[in-house]
């Protein structure tokens, strides 16, 4: 089963290095990876890169063992979908019809009413099936959120990258959001690396974590490994305290020193 890996990832903007040899051990089939760590730390551009939208300066991008970037396109999009933090919310489609559109560009096969059967299911995964005749451009951040994500699923690959797909839902929709991603990679024996910054969310719903400062990974574990290293709360120049509360779930106390 198709795994991801990341070898000596270094990526820069003009002179301006971004990644700083960044390597990822394997990440397994039937998990989720929240990717974390302040802003401008790096997890954005590391997406971008494994979705082979910025090409790296140096290292490697492995996915079920063989480099990515010696892929062709279609391959590729078959074998990663990446659902980027910004959405196009001036677009004049329909909710159904941007999820179509989205499923026939990752290669949806079969009859017309195939697909579009396809893009009813995941419009009531995502609980958005009431938007399904709305315009887009008339939704609200949330709304468009969840469009995303629903575009994302609706045609899931090997390796989901969703880069902060939480940041403009509510508190049920992010448990709601996080719990789908966690189901969709268990179930289908996907590689699922979720930017997030809300730690609480990530030790909740991670099975691993990767935590990013300055540009190279700083931390790699179980969440409670993560959050119970002392390089977590430097890392955001904040004091951090992991607890478990009376449910039994992880939990994420932050103060500044």
């Amino acid at each position: 089963m198709t795994g991801l890996a990341v070898e000596g990832l270094s990526v820069a903007y003009g002179r301006r290095r971004v990644l700083h040899d960044v390597t990822v051990p394997r990440l397994l089939p039937g998990t989720l990876t929240a990717l974390l760590g302040p802003n401008a730390s790096g997890k954005s551009t590391l997406l971008r890169s494994i979705a082979g939208l910025k090409r790296p300066a140096a290292g490697r991008i492995l996915v079920d063992g063989r480099p990515i970037e010696a892929m062709p396109l279609r391959e590729r999009t078959r074998l990663v979908r990446y659902v980027p933090q910004v959405f196009a919310a001036a677009a004049r489609l329909t909710v159904f019809d941007a999820v179509l559109v989205a499923a026939r560009t990752a290669g949806a096969a079969g009859s017309g009413a195939a697909v579009a059967g396809r893009v009813e299911v995941i419009l009531a995964r995502t609980r958005i099936e009431h938007l399904a005749h709305r315009m887009i451009c008339d939704l609200s951040g949330g709304q468009q959120q969840m469009v995303a994500l629903a575009q994302g699923l609706v045609q899931p690959a090997p390796v989901l990258l969703l880069d902060e797909p939480t940041s403009a839902l509510d508190l049920r929709h992010q448990l709601e959001a996080l719990a789908l991603l966690r189901e969709v990679a268990l179930a289908d024996g996907h590689v699922a690396v979720v930017a997030l910054h809300d730690l609480s969310l990530a030790a909740r719903h991670a099975d691993r974590v990767l935590l990013m400062g300055q540009g190279a990974v700083v931390a790699d574990g179980s969440p409670a490994e993560v959050f119970a290293d002392p390089i977590c709360g430097r890392t955001y120049g904040v004091d951090l305290v992991a607890e478990i509360s009376r449910r039994g779930t992880l939990m994420i106390d932050a103060a500044l020193p």
